[in-house]
Order: C-alpha cells, then sequence, then structure tokens
C-alpha cells in the first residue's frame, strides 16, 4: 500500500467515526420502538386472559368500551404514529448535519483562499447553494452529474422540506411541483418510503440508507475539495 493509499484509509476511519453516534443514535430508537409494542402485546395478552376469565366484561356498546380496554387496544396506532415522528426526526437530523458540514466547508474556503465571492453571494439555500459554490467558484473536482448519490439528496430536500413545513403530508400544503416530484420518488421500488392517508411514512431501512448516503456523498465531496485548485 502507497503512503497516499494508506494516508486515504486513515482518513476515511476517521471520517467514518464520525457518523458512528448517528448510527447509534438510529440503533436507540429502534429499540426503544421494539420495546413499547412489546409492552403493548404483553399488555393486550393480559387483557384478553382477563376477558376470557370473566374478570373484565366487553360491553356489547363497544362505544362505551372501559378505560383500560380502550387505550390499550388503541395504543398501538399512537405507537405506530410516534414511530413515524421519531424517523421523521431523525432523518430532518441527519440531513441538517449535510447541509452544515458542507457549509462549513464553504466557510473554511473562503477564509483560506483567495476568491472573493462568498458563499452569501450565491443565489439559493442549503445544500444546493453550498454544492454551487464548492464546484463552480472553487471548482472542486467533482461533478452532481456523475454522483449516483448526487439524485437521492436533491430528493432528500424535497422529503425535509416536507417534514418540516407540512409535517410529512403530501397534500395541497406543497406546491404540486414539489409533491409531484416527492411522490415520483416515493413510489419508486427502492425508495423504502410509504405513503399512508397521504402521509409519507418513513422507517429504519430508509434511515439507515440515508446515513450511508450522506456519509458517502459527504466524502466525496471532501475528498474533491483536498484536490481543488
Amino acid at each position: 500500500m502507497s503512503d497516499s493509499d494508506l494516508w486515504e484509509s486513515v482518513n476515511r476511519a476517521i471520517f467514518d467515526m464520525g457518523f458512528s453516534s448517528y448510527y447509534d443514535y438510529l440503533e436507540t430508537i429502534v429499540n426503544f420502538l421494539q420495546s413499547e409494542k412489546e409492552k403493548h402485546n404483553q399488555s393486550i395478552d393480559e387483557i384478553n386472559q382477563k376477558i376470557e376469565s370473566g374478570e373484565i366484561e366487553v360491553p356489547d356498546d363497544l362505544e362505551q368500551m372501559p378505560p383500560q380496554l380502550e387505550y390499550d387496544y388503541y395504543r398501538l396506532s399512537s405507537i405506530s404514529e410516534f414511530e413515524n415522528t421519531l424517523f421523521s426526526s431523525f432523518f430532518v437530523t441527519i440531513y441538517f448535519y449535510l447541509e452544515s458540514e458542507l457549509t462549513r466547508h464553504c466557510r473554511d474556503l473562503e477564509k483560506h483562499s483567495e476568491v472573493k465571492l462568498s458563499l452569501s453571494d450565491i443565489v439559493g439555500n442549503g445544500v444546493q447553494r453550498a454544492m454551487t459554490y464548492l464546484v463552480k467558484v472553487h471548482r472542486i473536482d467533482f461533478s452532481p452529474g456523475n454522483s449516483p448519490d448526487w439524485e437521492k439528496i436533491q430528493n432528500y430536500n424535497l422529503l425535509r422540506n416536507c417534514i418540516v413545513h407540512n409535517q410529512g403530508r403530501l397534500d395541497d400544503g406543497l406546491e404540486k411541483g414539489q409533491r409531484d416530484r416527492l411522490l415520483k420518488f416515493i413510489q419508486k421500488p427502492n425508495s423504502k418510503l410509504q405513503v399512508e392517508n397521504s402521509w409519507c411514512i418513513l422507517n429504519k431501512e430508509f434511515c439507515l440508507e440515508a446515513v450511508d448516503t450522506v456519509k458517502s456523498f459527504l466524502y466525496s465531496v471532501t475528498f474533491a475539495e483536498q484536490k481543488a485548485p
């Protein structure tokens, strides 16, 4: 292994370590949700046993359901809603990390470059503006059009905006063009996303892929930045 290859391997290992907390955080969310579901199922089993033994009598009128039955039997739906909230929050967090890291790279180049144009001079915002600044102004050795991660990042931006500005709903609260593009992304066979009653549903698999994609994309940009003239 050459010195350059060794140095790149060391840099990659250090870079990957920075994402370990996100993988741990996601696993913590998954374990918590699993624990809640297990407690719910155990509670349902206990109630069914009490119903069978006659200790609890189920009324003929279901609208008069005893509080302990009503709470436990319908609690699973609230857990599912909370599950989507947690995964959506995680996704927004990892996207924010992507945006903040790209912005940091831009600010670092501003300080150590003779180029007079600053990030604030670029039209747009967020990830798109940062990439325009890095590629067009500082001419880093990176072509977004040739990056398979870039297409996902752009779709992640649509999803992030939907979650932040419209609570994850694909309804009239979204601009039609944005809604159509996001729906097209969700409907891809490998998107790992679903739509239920106009709500975008996230899961562990999607969030895990999002972390992998952000990590891969950021590393590619960081490595390209080091080659900038």
